[in-house]
């Protein structure tokens, strides 16, 4: 074991010194000084653990020196982030990165992100985040299209998420509380009977781990703060997938997809669960799922009424750590109002006014889309 930590203590040191160096290079030029400060301390900060490691061995105790390996796991995730990800996005960045960063950054306020000073945009794959320090991935049409760029509220709400261990917490305290109701329900019954009943709201309860509670948490967030047009989004994503949306894979992180939509439905303000295009989209939804059984572990795992909490907690949350995000609130009479864009529209309107044009009068969507952009682009360019 001591000669594997010698190795790992030359490797992280030459390795180190390269990306120290990288970054060297991309400060010159770079656009990005929040990011680039950042970066130079995560390097001092694996320069520190690096430095622990060559203290351990210097004890030479095997039973000290087995304590190095999660020092060792976690100077090789944060070298993975730094090389992988932050280190070649800020390489290749172009102009598009830049223009939807600029545009990013620009609603940060309104989302109620005040801590995010900087956006790293990456139009190389499907939405994503590096929660750390905003590292947004986005497929590369995202540049010139609206369609699906309400997935990257979804990918803002894990910031939001990761930053506010709170959130986790009190949405924990909301699941177990509702199985703690569950086990007091549980009438008589034989005792093999009991033990299954009970096992399996354990089960329910242990489903729902962090990975889970974040990704419907993003939904949430993202309908909050986007209204319908998020709405519409998650049913898209879902019906695109195919497959029962009732059916629960315990080794997918996302809940199923009925639960997703359920709670995205049920995070839009009244007024808007009423309104012409979010009655479409649940009636799409409801031809969709028509034809699809909902499982026993569905029902317990994912009641209505559990989803029902679990929203309800998240919007307390999100209006008390994020008191000045703005929930979706604007109203869009009709399509004349749709097609005619205001130098007062927000991204958020202006993706529910795509939404009603889309579904409503596509043949004019293509043209509206072009304009939209020119518009944008016209504001969000430059840095």
């Amino acid at each position: 074991m001591r000669e594997y930590v010698n190795s790992k203590i030359m490797e992280y040191s030459l390795i180190l010194d390269w990306i120290e160096n990288e970054i060297g290079i991309l400060q010159a030029k770079s656009v990005h000084p929040q990011i680039i400060s950042f970066l130079k301390n995560r390097v001092s900060y694996l320069k520190q653990s690096n430095g622990r490691l060559k203290a351990i061995l210097n004890i030479g105790k095997n039973k000290v020196i087995n304590r190095t390996l999660p020092i060792i796991h976690d100077i090789e995730y944060q070298i993975y982030i730094l090389t992988c990800h932050y280190i070649p996005g800020l390489k290749r960045e172009q102009e598009s990165d830049l223009f939807l960063g600029n545009l990013l950054l620009s609603n940060v306020g309104r989302w109620g992100l005040s801590w995010v000073k900087d956006i790293l945009v990456r139009l190389d794959g499907p939405h994503a985040v590096l929660p750390t320090l905003s590292d947004i991935f986005a497929p590369p049409q995202q540049t010139n299209s609206l369609l699906d760029m309400t997935g990257i509220y979804h990918e803002l709400g894990h910031i939001v998420f990761q930053r506010f261990k709170e959130i986790a917490d009190n949405l924990i305290e909301t699941i177990s509380g509702h199985f703690s109701e569950m086990m007091k329900e549980i009438g008589p019954m034989k005792p093999e009977k009991r033990t299954q009943r009970e096992d399996a709201i354990k089960d329910a309860k242990d489903y729902w781990i962090i990975e889970r509670l974040s990704e419907i948490f993003s939904d949430i967030y993202a309908t909050y703060t986007c209204g319908p047009a998020y709405y519409f989004s998650c049913v898209d994503m879902i019906v695109k997938m195919g497959g029962n949306p009732f059916n629960i894979c315990t080794t997918d992180v996302h809940p199923p997809g009925a639960a997703r939509v359920h709670a995205c439905y049920k995070t839009l303000l009244p007024v808007y669960q009423e309104e012409e295009i979010t009655l479409l989209v649940r009636n799409m939804w409801d031809t969709y799922v028509k034809s699809y059984q909902r499982p026993t572990d569905f029902e317990l795992k994912c009641a209505d009424v559990l989803i029902d909490s679990i929203v309800e907690t998240s919007i307390q949350n999100i209006k008390n750590l994020l008191p000045n995000a703005r929930r979706y609130s604007s109203t869009i009479s009709g399509l004349s109002e749709a097609g005619t864009l205001t130098p007062s529209d927000s991204l958020e309107t202006i993706l529910n006014k795509s939404l009603k044009i889309l579904l409503k009068e596509p043949k004019y969507y293509p043209e509206w889309e072009k304009n939209v952009f020119t518009i944008l682009h016209s504001k969000h360019a430059k840095r």
